[in-house]
């Protein structure tokens, strides 16, 4: 009897030694699978840290960019309040001239020698005309 106990237990102990054996082998390869995570979890985190550390830098140059166009928008500006100026200035300096073309040009024709040259201006239009009007009639001819 006490050696079929013995059996019976041994045979038990050998059935837990199995037991054990196959947990033993399912923790082990959950182990390994956790490593294997934990290694594939470093790179994802070294992978993000990366792709914050971009993201950083194109937010930083992203503000230099804005602040770039804010300065280049005032510049931009400036330069057009200095030319409407300029050309504020133009303008008058080209009233100014063409009202002193106008003056000037109303005292030659008032002058003694533009009157006194108006018949001969006169027959020098008409004499051209005349050129003009036969060089027509010849070529209309040929």
């Amino acid at each position: 009897m006490v050696r079929a106990e013995n059996e019976a237990l041994s045979s038990e102990v050998e059935a837990l030694k199995d037991e054990l054996s196959s947990v033993l082998a399912q923790h082990e390869q959950r182990l390994r699978r956790a490593t294997e995570l934990e290694q594939e979890m470093a790179v994802l985190k070294d992978e993000l840290s990366s792709v914050l550390a971009e993201h950083e830098q194109g937010l930083h140059r992203a503000t230099e960019l804005e602040q770039e166009a804010a300065r280049n928008r005032e510049a931009i500006r400036q330069k057009d309040r200095d030319l409407s100026a300029i050309f504020r200035t133009l303008e008058k300096e080209r009233q100014r001239v063409s009202e002193a073309c106008d003056e000037i040009r109303g005292q030659f024709m008032r002058s003694t020698s533009w009157r006194i040259t108006s018949p001969l201006r006169w027959l020098a239009m008409l004499m051209r005309s005349l050129r003009r009007h036969s060089a027509r009639n010849i070529k209309q001819d040929s």
